[in-house]
């Protein structure tokens, strides 16, 4: 035989083979998709069968057990959006509240509040940098005598002396 038929004879082993194996892969999957659908029946039909099998109490039971598993969660949210209200806290505060009782919730909400207040200065007059709302008070000197003391430009301390001098 030459080459040529050679190659002849394995191109067309090779396509048989490759139809072969495509039939026998469609089969396997329709025979695997039957088995599924089997399968999903009688997993249905074991349900259907439990649930028939529950006497009546039991199926009261679980219901009565979910619905107050839902009541208590309906409750909670209730207390601690009214804990919100009564402390002005908006919606996505008063998710942030933490607590079993309305004690606790108050004072959570208190503590959340409170750190979302600035802080107060310590003294009158004082800049230790825990008030972020005021400038720090500002000690110039002039430029041709610094060792003299600043004047004070305060204006109501001006009009003050002002009116002291005029009376």
């Amino acid at each position: 035989m030459s080459e040529n038929t050679q190659e002849t004879v394995k191109t067309d082993e090779n396509e048989a083979l490759r139809e072969e194996g495509i039939r026998a892969l469609k089969a396997e999957r329709e025979a695997n998709k039957a088995l599924r659908e089997e399968l999903k029946a009688l997993k249905d039909w074991k349900d259907a069968q439990e649930a028939a099998g529950k006497s009546e109490t039991q199926k009261l039971t679980d219901e009565n057990s979910a619905l107050k598993a839902t009541n208590a969660k309906t409750a909670s949210e209730a207390l601690r959006l009214r804990v919100a209200m009564q402390k002005g806290l908006t919606e996505k505060q008063a998710a942030r509240l933490v607590g079993e009782d309305e004690e606790a919730l108050l004072a959570d909400a208190d503590d959340l509040l409170s750190s979302f207040k600035p802080a107060e200065p310590s003294e009158e007059g004082k800049d230790d940098g825990s008030d972020l709302d005021t400038r720090p008070k500002e000690k110039l000197k002039g430029g041709a005598r610094p060792q003299e003391e600043a004047v004070e430009y305060d204006p109501a301390k001006l009009a003050a002396e002002i009116a002291a001098i005029s009376q």
